[in-house]
């Protein structure tokens, strides 16, 4: 038997007559879009559902999840978010990281500022005029090179003017500044968008009413109330009126005809859940209070028992001494009657 190895030779390949069926490639889905703080619902569901093979869906406070079946489809709808100003955001393919979208006009508005008051009182608008004048007003020594240029809003005398400058550090300059404009009809404010805007006017009005209303001590700081040095942001002030206006709406409420009660039992149950929701809010609030008291009294309790413990051991070491000191005292004088005893014996 020849047990030598012999190389492999090829097989000849079978042809198969058979057509190949090649698979098709599943084109991947964009990732989602999620737009935020969204108040009118219909507008965004009528906008999204133009595009075929679109879901949307709501999330909580105010977030909509947007998923689109194709690239050009993601690409016209972020578009169309970045035009009306939504805020919205989506993710990577590989690392799910948010990604916010910054339309150009927010990049434009870092450096902005507008001015009212300033068109009466230059007889021409230049942004020389303009750069002399805030540098006089201000107490500035800014150039004419860091303003790029200016827009007038309106066409009337009094109307605002919005300025850019070059960078935010001129603008953060100048608002510093701004206090130095007392007893002017001039103000000077950064540029906000319309969301800003509102936000902005709930804390003024919120402002208003508690110095109307009381002497404590209150001012704003970004995006946020402070009152007596507590912070309450629009959501707070949103959630203090919305339980206010359900207080009065309750304590005004008259005896109503029997055909309206169905419809106002239905009402009636939706502010009991909120009155409930705020609530269960205070009650949370005084236990975590109670809670902290206890762990407080429990902290000093083990203090006091330390200091206790620690006591003891010093007063019992002092009663060793004294009996130690006792014993000394105590042999020689033994010592001294016994040699007494002994001298008036052999006398």
């Amino acid at each position: 038997m020849d047990t030598s190895l012999t190389p492999l030779q090829p097989q000849p390949q079978q042809q198969n007559n058979s057509t190949t069926i090649e698979k098709p490639v599943k084109i991947k889905a964009p990732s989602p879009i999620i737009v935020e703080n969204v108040q009118n619902l219909n507008k965004l569901h009528s906008m999204v559902k133009q595009i075929p093979n679109s879901q949307i869906k709501v999330i909580n406070d105010n977030n909509v999840k947007i998923n689109v079946p194709e690239g050009p489809e993601y690409r016209m709808l972020s578009g169309a978010f970045t035009e009306q100003e939504y805020t919205w955001y989506s993710y990577e393919d590989k690392q799910d990281r948010p990604i916010k979208s910054r339309t150009f006009r927010e990049k434009q508005q870092k450096n902005n500022v507008v001015i009212f008051g300033i068109k009466p009182t230059l007889k021409e608008l230049s942004v020389e005029n303009i750069c002399n004048y805030l540098n006089s007003v201000l107490g500035l020594q800014r150039k004419r090179s860091d303003i790029i240029h200016f827009y007038q809003l309106e066409k009337l005398e009094r109307s605002p003017i919005k300025v850019e400058f070059v960078s935010t550090f001129t603008k953060i300059d100048v608002l510093r500044n701004t206090k130095k404009l007392k007893g002017i009809n001039i103000t000077i404010s950064p540029d906000l968008t319309k969301s800003q805007q509102k936000r902005n006017k709930i804390l003024r009005n919120h402002l208003l009413e508690i110095r109307q209303t009381t002497q404590d001590h209150c001012y704003i700081k970004g995006e946020k109330l402070y009152r007596n040095n507590t912070a309450y942001s629009v959501e707070d002030i949103q959630i203090e009126d919305s339980y206010n206006s359900i207080v009065i709406q309750q304590s005004n409420s008259a005896p109503q005809t029997p055909a309206r009660e169905n419809h106002l039992s239905t009402f009636n149950q939706d502010n009991n859940k909120e009155i409930r929701k705020l609530n269960d809010i205070e009650d949370k609030g005084a236990k975590t209070e109670k809670k902290e008291e206890k762990v407080a009294e429990h902290k000093e309790e083990r203090k006091e028992d330390k200091q206790r413990s620690q006591q003891i051991p010093q007063q019992n070491k002092e009663k060793k001494r004294k009996e130690k000191r006792l014993l000394l005292l105590e042999v020689p004088v033994r010592k001294l009657v016994i040699k007494i005893c002994k001298n008036c014996y052999q006398n």
